[in-house]
């Protein structure tokens, strides 16, 4: 018998805490030691039905209109076939490229750095709203992983300074 059948043999529903994620591996035999299978049990923790609805809710509020701007993108720049892709993968070759940017944190002044670097992420990120094109978003991506390349970091490279 095991947690849930104990928990669960009264008649209760079992709560949250009774039902803590739990893995239980064992190996079970023929008898001679031959054939051995691992066999895993794993109970689920039950959701409290407020908590669920207050998940539901957050995600209808903030991932339902993402994917609906989103979609909307995918119609206004004609991104066919693998445009979306590249469009993601412009953007970490850019971030992979101009990751020695860093060293900019070292070399200049923080508070000037920052300005520099920050004032480049925000303009690029807010013209990137502006382009009309399939070029234009690939190339705002490319200098927005540029300008992400030289803010990676920064809170590790200022507290050593």
């Amino acid at each position: 018998m095991d947690a849930c059948e104990k928990v669960a043999g009264d008649g209760a529903l079992p709560t949250a805490v009774d039902l803590a994620e739990k893995q239980q591996s064992r190996v079970v035999g023929d008898g001679d030691g031959t054939k051995q299978a691992a066999v895993r049990q794993t109970t689920r923790r039950a959701i409290e039905p407020t908590m669920e609805r207050r998940v539901v809710r957050k995600l209808d509020w903030h991932f339902v209109p993402l994917v609906t701007v989103l979609s909307g993108m995918k119609t206004d720049l004609v991104l066919t076939g693998d445009r979306y892709d590249w469009l993601l993968t412009i953007f970490y070759i850019a971030y992979i490229v101009f990751e020695f940017l860093i060293l900019g944190w070292k070399k200049f002044p923080p508070h000037i750095w920052a300005t520099v670097v920050v004032f480049a992420w925000g303009l690029v990120a807010t013209l990137q709203a502006a382009t009309q094109s399939w070029g234009g978003e690939m190339a705002l991506r490319f200098l927005l992983g540029m300008s992400e390349g030289a803010l990676q970091d920064s809170v590790r490279a200022l507290s050593k300074l």
